[in-house]
């Protein structure tokens, strides 16, 4: 025990003082128990505000003994006492290097009845009676050998004590697993071994200099949480977490099966990045900024490109003239282009026939086109179908041209072309088909539109890093005409094969989610959509499909009725700057694009996974013999394998695990697991 004891109390939150009893308890309560082995990562200041009469010693001393106390003479506390001394150019003492990890740490250094690891970058500090079997380890750092290996080997508690979830223990999973974002990089130093200064090189798996590689580490607490394998208890404004090193082993690899970066931060600063390169083009239903932005979407992903000539017919529909242009503005008697499409594209009416004329202000006026609801917001306005030109200008300009003669110059071209679009195919084990369709053909509109092209691509992306049950036929295409093109050149083969598809749409912002149904209401689609909706965002909006505007249009229009739904956050026409400059770069975000990345790669995910499933037996199951439920009963006992049971419950062969997630009010993702264990014991089959 520590000679340093506690006045009163440790600390106070919300008017609750905490005492050394409270920390005994929620380190019990949290699994942990007499002979554990422990490792212990700490941040002993978020738990409330410090009792002001303790010291530093004392408050660490006292979270070492209340430890001590619960893991008992026969358990071992191993805590990092890491230095990165060889990756600092510097000189490693195991006695009198201190540790930078923490104030907690330094002191367990110290104590007497600890030792230290001869590592000088992730050295960790040993107290217990078998302190001698984990200080003696290689020379890689999470490689064999290396006491991250160790703490595999004999399953040590992962032990959490406060906010920070900083588990070091991943990257020697990493490395098993051979991440492609780390690499292997010797560090060489000087290291004092027995009094005698050595030349020591040490191997550390480090991040690539250059790469976006960041970890999200309450994301990764929640996978393990989801998972079934983390513990968590509240104490104080903190809480107290542990997870067992194999079984973090397990669920880490588990989800590089699934996606290699499942823990880093998300993708959404690449997808934004790649918005914001896609944002200043000008896109219209043909042309060939549709043909740049394709062009940009195969640097990511393998699309092929398809031309479909003016003229062609679709359904009730004609392929229209192909429009591009490079210049076009509106200038005043001094020279000065107070109307100028190279400053915004948005400036100028989609698809504006050519014009060099000169015009007096009332003249212009009737080829002028503003919001005075949105003053200071240029709209986006398009003539497809009917020959015309025009300018978009915000209210606020508009008011202010002054009376004079204007030249309005417009350099385009309306020619016999192509329409554009891009499509990917990616096989998969059966032919049937998920669809992702996005639309390319809005210019610079951040949300509606490109949002949903970039989070299009990122998931094709995903999609191709994984082993496959169905095939994914992903498009990019003009809105209304390009769909009524695709349908009439697929519309056989996609009746035939798509049991679920989404409409990718306005998915940038940090608006609140939005489903609208199929027309049906009840496909595939429809209840995969709102499974992955209801326990991921209970508050998203549920609108009808009345509220329809988008592809999904075309996608359930009678005789064509294709199981396809639109997944959204803040919906088209529905935010304020919807089809305005007030639709740019600032309105979307790269946690919005994550976000909806997240929901939608559930979504697939689950139509991945989703199976019908029998129990082998009649009667519940004996768990115990299988080693799936306590061999002693006692009271809550049963709490920890609750879900298994009710999964059991409705395993019927008849129940998918959508009906039985929403049944049992188990989100599906903790379902996984359970199906794993259920089907590794031999208990259940997929029917």
């Amino acid at each position: 025990m520590s000679d340093t004891r506690i006045p009163d109390y440790l600390f106070e939150h919300e008017g609750k003082k905490y005492h050394y009893e409270d920390v005994i308890g929620s380190f019990k309560s949290a699994g942990l128990k007499k002979g554990d082995r422990v490792f212990v990562h700490s941040d002993l200041k978020t738990f409330g505000k410090i009792n002001p009469q303790i010291t530093k010693e004392a408050y660490t001393g006292t979270f070492i003994d209340a430890l001590k106390d619960v893991v008992g003479d026969k358990g071992t506390i191993i805590m990092p006492v890491f230095s990165y001394s060889f990756c600092r150019g510097q000189d490693y003492d195991p006695d009198n290097t201190p540790s930078s990890v923490g104030i907690l740490t330094e002191r367990f250094r110290r104590m007497d009845g600890v030792t230290r690891t001869a590592e000088p970058i992730f050295s960790v500090a040993i107290w217990g009676q078998d302190k001698d079997l984990y200080k003696d380890i290689g020379c890689d750092c999470f490689g064999e050998g290396s006491i991250f290996h160790k703490i595999y080997l004999d399953d040590f508690k992962i032990l959490f004590i406060g906010g920070t979830f900083d588990i070091t223990y991943m990257h020697f999973v990493e490395q098993a697993h051979n991440v492609p974002y780390r690499y292997i990089k010797r560090f060489k130093g000087r290291m004092l071994i027995n009094g005698e200064s050595k030349e020591c090189a040490f191997d550390y798996n480090v991040r690539f200099q250059d790469s976006d590689v960041h970890y999200d580490l309450e994301k990764i607490s929640d996978f393990l949480e989801c998972n079934g394998v983390l513990e968590k208890v509240r104490l104080g404004y903190s809480q107290i977490r542990v997870v067992g090193a194999k079984d973090a082993y397990r669920a880490i690899s588990g989800g590089f099966k699934e996606n290699i970066r499942v823990l880093l931060k998300d993708y959404g600063k690449e997808m934004y990045s790649m918005l914001k390169r896609l944002f200043p083009l000008c896109r219209s239903i043909t042309g060939n900024g549709v043909r740049e932005s394709l062009r940009i979407l195969q640097e990511y992903i393998p699309l092929r490109t398809y031309e479909v000539p003016t003229g062609t017919g679709a359904f009730d529909w004609v392929v229209p003239k192909e429009w591009n242009i490079k210049d076009a503005y509106v200038m005043d008697e001094n020279d000065v282009r107070v109307i100028d499409f190279k400053k915004n594209n948005l400036h100028i009416m989609g698809y504006s026939v050519a014009v060099d004329k000169m015009l007096t202000l009332p003249e212009l006026q009737g080829h002028l086109f503003s919001f005075p609801d949105r003053p200071e917001a240029i709209p986006y306005v398009t003539s497809y179908y009917k020959e015309r030109w025009g300018f978009c200008v915000s209210e606020d300009v508009r008011r202010n041209l002054k009376d004079g003669i204007y030249r309005i110059f417009i350099d385009s071209e309306l020619k016999e072309g192509s329409l554009t679009y891009g499509e990917l195919i990616i096989p998969g084990e059966s032919a049937k088909e998920v669809f992702i369709s996005a639309y390319i053909c809005h210019p610079s509109l951040a949300n509606d539109g490109l949002s949903g092209v970039v989070v299009a691509a990122y998931l094709a992306r995903w999609i191709m890093s994984r082993p496959r049950r169905y095939t994914y036929r992903i498009i990019f295409i003009p809105e209304t005409i390009g769909s009524i093109v695709y349908l009439s050149r697929n519309l056989e083969v996609m009746q035939k094969n798509v049991i679920a598809g989404f409409n990718i749409s306005c998915v940038g912002d940090n608006g609140r989610y939005s489903y609208v149904p199929t027309r049906k209401g009840d496909t595939y689609a429809d209840r995969v959509a709102l499974n992955i909706l209801s326990f991921k965002h209970p508050d998203f909006i549920r609108y009808s499909f009345l509220d329809r505007g988008s592809d999904e249009r075309q996608y359930n229009a009678p005789g064509v009725d294709l199981p396809v739904c639109c997944l959204l956050r803040s919906k088209y026409g529905v935010y304020p700057g919807y089809h305005t400059s007030l639709d740019n770069l600032d309105f979307v975000t790269a946690e919005g694009l994550s976000g909806s990345y997240e929901v939608l790669r559930e979504c697939l995910k689950l139509i991945e996974e989703n199976r019908r499933y029998k129990i082998n037996c009649l009667g519940e199951p004996q768990l115990g013999r299988r080693g799936l439920y306590p061999t002693i009963s006692k009271k809550y006992s049963a709490d920890k394998v609750k879900k298994m049971m009710d999964f059991i419950a409705y395993a019927d062969g008849v129940n998918d695990i959508i009906d039985i997630s929403n049944k049992t009010n188990i989100p599906i993702w903790e379902l996984y697991s359970v199906i794993e264990k259920l089907t590794e014991s031999g208990l259940i089959t997929a029917v």
